[in-house]
């Protein structure tokens, strides 16, 4: 087994299980058996659950105790193993299983006493390999129970009858383990004894009050001893050997049950709610009520038993307690500690440990100032006398102070592009969480450095660092910084944008300055330059743009400039050009190609009888009422600075109105005359009829471009040759001319 968990009764029992579960945590089986068993004389642990009390050797004697009492008002029940070494007709001298109240590094005499002799008061249950006559042995191998460490078997001090130690063998020298169990029952004072299985000896004795004095509590363990005869006595104990009837448990806490060792290592816990197994030897116990629990197994004797355990559960306070700040700065800590622990049973005590090495105090509220920076742990305990124990930590801290510190890159500049980068030097800058910059223009930053920071206005300011580490702690550190004033730069022109011809630029300085004098200088994209003049006159050989600066100085050495653009214009060129191509009446189309940006146009035209039209579009249509012989044309070009140019030019009159109407036409696809049409120019209507000698239509256009071709209506039908009639309805666009004529038509083929 690699942990163990075991139980007293008794108020401290609760306690006690704490105090070795954190032992466990910590030690090796080996270190754990050594706190269970303590080993004295000769007995040696030899591993496993086993400790050998002498070894096969002339005049050793050894003893193993359990660091923990048995109390004999209540019930136990012990099985462990027994070996008797090898030897058999030679072999001496036995074990004793003891009680006895002296201690646990108790050693009594060897040879015929098996280091139980000299012990007193105490009980013992002998088991004796050695035929001693001195103290009136039996010849065999057998069993008795002494007291006061008096092993003569005719004396007082022997309480039972001698048996045989083994029912079934004489020699229990076998060098083979041997079970056996002792089990002691306080109501009825009796305690009987198993060996390898049997019920060997069993005897009702009031052991407390007949050899203790009535104390219940004695130390329980295992003596041994050899002299002129040897043999090697080793008794395996196990660490759970107590298997208590009665459990504490304190509410939210947990506990082992323990069963007896299963021949078959099969075992069946009930109830099996509250415990994290019901199937395993040792289950854990989380039981929230007092109550029952049984466990079914077959025990080492392969016999069916059933075992019960009480457990008995105890409340637990509801423990706390109340700092007012858990974590202090070192400067002026003062730190509250109050009991708020709530106890629904009463009775019980509390106790403070403020890590002070002081005695603890049982005060409900603990006033405490530190000296020394660290962190220190509060516990506040409590007992009562059901045996439930807690504790509750807390942990607080006392922090360093922080230093605030910084520095900055200049603390005089001029106001014009001024800037102040702060660098933050606070030390335990590692745990400071929070920088709060007050910069003493009512502007805040929490920034850890500061970097360019510029203000609205010249004069003196104080920039002040509170720093704050994670914990609140707090320290400040201000400097003033001077900001001189820039001069205020600024200068009128009569008028920016001005055409190439006759430009004239007057440019004016304006700048000022809130304290102290300014001297200035004029520099310009042209070339020139000027110092310390209150008017600049510039005019302009070439258009284009000019950038115009002024830089004004301070008699502190703040500079400040401004610059400005003028644009020297181009005069806009006007020219056109007039298309009367494809179009009817005489109708004109100027086009303008004038050069200008943004340019505007009005146009006039003329025409022989003094009629003048204008037009503001750019390509504008024009159309004469009437024939005549030319026009006169003008376009006027205005840029949006007013900028202007014109030209004008003269159209001579081409349009022609014509009529001609033939009489014979030959449609015999020689190539020659073969369609008939009427020539016709000028004209806005125009229909033509054909007809028959009958009066049928023949043939009918309104376009004077399509021609006939001596079929019915162009179609596959061919007319035959004849005379045939035409009536034709025009009217001219220009002379207005309207008629309506008729005539033939000779079709010869």
């Amino acid at each position: 087994m690699d942990y163990m968990i075991f139980s007293l009764k008794g108020r401290n029992t609760v306690l006690y299980m704490k105090l070795i579960f954190i032992m466990l945590l910590f030690f090796t089986k080996f270190n754990l058996l050594a706190q269970t068993y303590f080993s004295n004389g000769d007995a040696t642990y030899i591993g496993g659950d086993c400790y050998q009390l002498t070894p096969e050797a002339y005049n050793k004697g050894g003893t193993v105790w359990r660091a923990d009492k048995l109390d004999l008002t209540q019930n136990f029940d012990l099985e462990f193993f027994m070996n008797f070494g090898r030897l058999d007709a030679s072999g001496a001298d036995g074990i004793v299983f003891v009680l006895q109240r002296a201690s646990n590094i108790s050693l009594g005499t060897s040879g015929s006493g098996i280091g139980y002799s000299g012990l007193t008061p105490s009980f013992g249950i002998e088991f004796d390999t050695y035929y001693n006559r001195v103290v009136n042995d039996p010849r065999y191998d057998h069993i008795s129970a002494f007291k006061n460490g008096v092993m003569d078997h005719t004396s007082s001090s022997c309480l039972t009858p001698t048996v045989a130690a083994s029912a079934t063998s004489s020699n229990i020298e076998d060098g083979l383990d041997h079970l056996v169990r002792v089990q002691w029952v306080a109501v009825s004072k009796t305690i009987k004894v198993w060996f390898d299985c049997d019920l060997r000896l069993s005897l009702q004795y009031d052991i407390q009050s007949q050899i203790f004095s009535n104390n219940s509590d004695v130390f329980w363990g295992f003596t041994s001893a050899t002299g002129g005869s040897v043999n090697r006595h080793v008794v395996c104990l196990r660490d759970d050997i107590l298997v208590p009837d009665t459990m504490q448990l304190c509410v939210g806490d947990s506990i082992t049950l323990n069963a007896r060792v299963s021949n078959n290592n099969a075992y069946k816990w009930s109830p099996s709610t509250q415990l994290r197994s019901d199937s395993i030897k040792s289950p854990i116990c989380f039981a929230t009520t007092s109550q029952y629990f049984y466990v079914t197994y077959l025990n080492q004797c392969g016999i069916v038993v059933t075992d019960s355990i009480y457990v008995k559960v105890f409340d637990k306070p509801d423990l706390d307690f109340y700092i007012n700040d858990s974590i202090q700065c070192f400067d002026n800590n003062r730190f509250v500690f109050y009991n708020t622990s709530t106890d629904s049973i009463g009775g019980r005590i509390y106790s403070w440990d403020v890590s002070d090495g002081l005695p603890s105090s049982s005060e409900d509220t603990i006033v405490k100032n530190y000296g020394i920076l660290g962190t220190y742990l509060i516990t506040l305990n409590s007992y009562d006398l059901t045996g439930c124990i807690d504790s509750i930590s807390k942990e607080i801290a006392i922090v360093p102070m922080p230093i605030a510190d910084f520095g900055i890159n200049d603390t005089i500049q001029c106001f014009k592009n001024h800037q102040f980068n702060v660098l933050n030097s606070s030390s335990d800058s590692s745990i400071i969480i929070k920088n709060s910059w007050d910069f003493g223009d009512d502007t805040q930053s929490e920034i850890t450095n500061v970097s360019g920071k510029t203000y609205s206005s010249s004069g003196e300011y104080r920039i002040r660092l509170l720093v704050e580490t994670e914990f609140g702690c707090l320290d400040s550190f201000s400097k003033s910084i001077y900001i001189a004033s820039s001069p205020r730069v600024n200068f009128r022109i009569n008028d920016s944008i001005q055409c190439l011809m006759n430009n004239k630029f007057i440019f004016t300085d304006l700048s000022n300055i809130a304290d102290g004098s300014l001297s200035n200088a004029w520099q310009s994209t042209s070339g020139i330059q000027s110092y310390n003049k209150d008017t600049l006159l510039e005019t302009y050989t070439t258009p284009g743009n000019y950038t115009i600066t002024l830089v004004a100085t301070s008699d502190y050495g703040c500079k400040d400039s401004v610059s400005k653009v003028v644009y020297v214009v181009p005069e806009p060129v006007a020219d056109f050009s007039m298309d009367t191509t494809d179009k009817s009446c005489f109708e004109i189309q100027f086009i303008n190609s004038s050069r200008g940006d943004d340019i505007k146009s009005r146009w006039s035209i003329t025409n022989a009888n003094s009629m003048r039209t204008i037009y503001t579009i750019d390509n504008p249509n024009h159309q004469f009422d009437e024939l005549v012989d030319s026009v006169v044309a003008c376009l006027r070009v205005t840029d949006p600075y007013g900028c202007k140019d014109s030209v004008c030019d003269v159209l001579s009159n081409t349009y022609v109105e014509s009529l001609d109407v033939y009489n014979i036409f030959t449609p015999n696809d020689d190539g020659y005359n073969d369609y008939y049409s009427v020539d016709i120019e000028g004209s806005s209507l125009y229909n033509l009829r054909i007809y028959n000698r009958w009066g049928e239509s023949v043939f009918y256009t309104d376009n004077p471009q399509e021609s006939w071709n001596g079929k019915l209506q162009n179609s596959g039908i061919i007319l035959p040759e004849g005379t045939y009639f035409y009536v034709l309805e025009y009217h001219m666009l220009c002379s207005k001319t309207h008629e309506l004529i008729s005539g033939t038509i000779d079709l010869v083929r």
